[in-house]
């Protein structure tokens, strides 16, 4: 996992995804890893990063719509990242295959069963999908990532108050997290 200051995010080994696991793994065919963060949509894809306080008040107090941020990497994510805290949390292959399924059950599809492509995303090789889900004050990118590791069978407490913080300290109280520098 991954927290980017206020904001946590997955990372998954693409060698570990079966064809069938992640509809979108096949548009990163060509990377080795793979981030995936949730969140709400107007401020994950604010022109030019142009954060309001009226985009930031919609996205607190009104349920909005929600888009999941895929980004190919190649390099380790510790090195991708190495501005940013990066966990290495050995899943069991149930867990793995859990994580995976959430994860691909968040993608809305249209009626042909295609993912809902919005667009590229914010650096590198991204893209923007439509996600399932209202972003609100209860449900955040932070809550999303604890979901995620609670359904990849971690003992995870999923909480509305979460912060990047928090959902670090978490993943550090597990038996076998490993801290990775760059």
């Amino acid at each position: 996992m991954v927290g980017h200051g206020w904001h946590t995010g997955v990372v998954v080994d693409l060698a570990r995804v079966g064809h069938d696991q992640l509809a979108a793994a096949q548009d990163f065919a060509n990377f080795r890893y793979l981030e995936i963060g949730w969140g709400d949509e107007g401020f994950y894809r604010a022109p030019n990063n142009d954060i309001t306080v009226g985009l930031a008040a919609r996205a607190i107090f009104l349920p909005t719509p929600s888009v999941l941020h895929l980004v190919g990497i190649n390099a380790p994510p510790q090195r991708a990242f190495s501005a940013s805290d990066v966990r290495r949390v050995p899943l069991s292959k149930a867990g793995f295959d859990a994580l995976l399924a959430f994860i691909d059950g968040m993608f809305d599809k249209d009626e042909a069963g295609e993912l809902r492509y919005l667009g590229p995303g914010l650096y590198g090789y991204a893209r923007f999908y439509r996600a399932h889900g209202s972003y609100t004050f209860f449900r955040t990118c932070n809550t999303w990532t604890q979901q995620a590791l609670k359904a990849a069978q971690l003992p995870i407490h999923d909480y509305w108050g979460a912060t990047s913080e928090s959902v670090l300290e978490q993943v550090d109280a597990l038996p076998q997290p490993i801290q990775l520098r760059p």
